[in-house]
Formats: structure tokens, sequence, C-alpha cells
């Protein structure tokens, strides 16, 4: 099994180091939807600018899904922030009047703070489906919050590597990907 996550955390060690607080969060609210989301700061408009639209966007078509008798939300949650990236996770989702709870997922999200570009995942690692079926064998199936799935509630085998994925603060990556039933699940 390729060695993914030691190399990972070797090689950002030292950037992982000092984090920079360069985020704050925006919330806007409509008849049917709430968004709670970040907003980037930095001196450089134009990194600033694409960094936020593109956040914006993902914000906004949440909102757009809103409608009477459906209310949508969206939240993130900050997973790393240093002088280079910043990592994102979105929770966009929503629910039918009178329904018990709503369907959500995640969305992970990894931008270079120099150029204001999404860095993929290949630039940190070289994962490939048979690396997702090891871990999932392996119990490495995790949620978002870091909670280990039951290798029981699992079902299906990755057929590709997603695009979705984050870093942790610790230097671990977090990949998303939809299992057949639903909720997204995280492999870290």
């Amino acid at each position: 099994m390729k060695k993914i996550i030691p190399a990972l955390f070797l090689s950002l060690l030292v950037t992982l180091s000092v984090a920079d607080a360069n985020i704050w969060t925006a919330r806007e609210t409509g008849d049917y939807y709430e968004l709670i989301y970040p907003v980037f700061e930095c001196d450089d408009p134009i990194i600033k600018e694409a960094i936020n639209a593109d956040i914006y966007t993902r914000a906004s078509r949440t909102a757009d899904a809103a409608r009477q008798n459906y209310t949508t939300s969206f939240r993130y949650e900050l997973k790393m922030e240093n002088a280079r990236y910043l990592s994102l996770v979105f929770f966009p989702g929503g629910y039918k009047e009178g329904a018990i709870h709503g369907m959500y997922t995640g969305v992970g999200v990894v931008y270079d703070k120099t150029t204001g570009e999404k860095v993929p995942l290949s630039h940190f690692a070289d994962v490939t489906v048979e690396d997702l079926i090891r871990l999932q064998r392996a119990g490495h199936f995790l949620h978002v919050d870091g909670t280990p799935i039951p290798k029981e509630h699992i079902q299906g085998r990755p057929s590709h590597v997603p695009e979705d994925y984050y870093i942790t603060s610790w230097g671990q990556i977090g990949v998303l990907f939809p299992p057949p039933a639903g909720d997204r699940k995280s492999v870290v």
C-alpha cells in the first residue's frame, strides 16, 4: 500500500506549523434559506476575488434551490489554513417542509492562497482507486468530523478517485465521495 498519509504529513509539516487567520464568517438568510460561509481576506484583490467568487457561487447555488416548502442551508468548516493553503469543507443541504431530517452533503476544497486557484488532489498525493479500496478494507473510512464509520455501514466499493478532498491541520488528506446510499464519507 502506498504511504499517502505519512508522505503528505512530512511534506506539509513545516507549512502547517503557522496558521494565518484570514477568513471571517458571513451570514445571509432569506425566506427559505440560510447561508453561513467564509469570506477570505488578503492583500491581493485578484486572489481575494477568485477565492471568494468560488465560495459565494457554491453558497448561492444552495440559496437558489430554496423555494416554498423546501428550505436550504449552507455552512462550512475550516479544516486547515496556513501561509499557502486554505482547506474547507462546505455542507450544502435542504429539507422539505415537514421532513424529519434533511439531505446534506460535504464538499471539500483546498485553495492556494498565493494564486487563488483550487488545488487538485494530485498536487499532494497520487491516490488510486486501489488505494481507496485498501483503506476501506482497513477500516479507514471516517465521517467528515473524524469519527469512524463501521465497516458494516459502508455500501459498495469506490469506483473512482473523487475531486472533493480536504487537508486537516495535522496534514492528513480526507477524500470525500458519495457511497451508493447517500451521506458523504471521508477516507483519511
